[in-house]
């Protein structure tokens, strides 16, 4: 005779529950009842699941979540850091670059005039090619203090662009 088993779900309790395991050790243990009808008659059942193993490993878990929100924390500290010491340091490329470009400018003009009245008056050759060596290498380090000063105001987001119209063919 062939019997049907008509199950009712099982129903989880939640609540802290131990149980003597053999060897007379107390363990942490799932309980989980259920019951169904068999051949008419009502069965109960009980499991019991030893949950040690999963409580380690859910408390080893929250040790890693810790010790991760701990590293992010590190990480969102440092970045700070490192934001303030890059805006320090482009603060400070822009004001020496400002600092040295306005003597550099001075010293250029002062060249230039030295290198006009050269050419009216009877000044030697090397005179003449030093000013031509300071006014070219002025020119360099000018170049040189503009293009910090852009690199300034691009990681500090004031780079001002301009739209030009130009040829194509005579950049070429």
């Amino acid at each position: 005779e062939r019997h049907e088993a008509a199950e009712q779900p099982a129903r989880s309790m939640s609540p802290a529950v131990t149980a003597h395991a053999p060897g007379g050790t107390t363990v942490p243990v799932a309980v989980t009842i259920g019951s169904f009808d068999l051949a008419g008659e009502r069965l109960n059942t009980v499991v019991l699941r030893d949950i040690e193993r999963r409580r380690r490993e859910e408390q080893r878990l929250r040790g890693y979540a810790r010790a991760l929100e701990r590293a992010n924390a590190d990480l969102e500290r440092s970045r700070r850091k490192a934001e303030q010491a890059a805006a320090a340091k482009t603060e400070f490329l822009a004001n020496m670059s400002h600092e040295i470009r306005t003597p550099m400018t001075a010293i250029l003009g002062f060249t230039e005039e030295l290198l006009d009245q050269a050419e009216n008056l009877s000044v030697p050759r090397e005179t003449i090619e030093a000013l031509n060596t300071i006014q070219r290498n002025g020119d360099y380090l000018l170049t040189l203090l503009n293009d910090i000063l852009d690199h300034s105001k691009i990681e500090s987001g004031r780079l001002e662009l301009e739209r030009v119209s130009y040829s194509p063919i005579a950049i070429v």
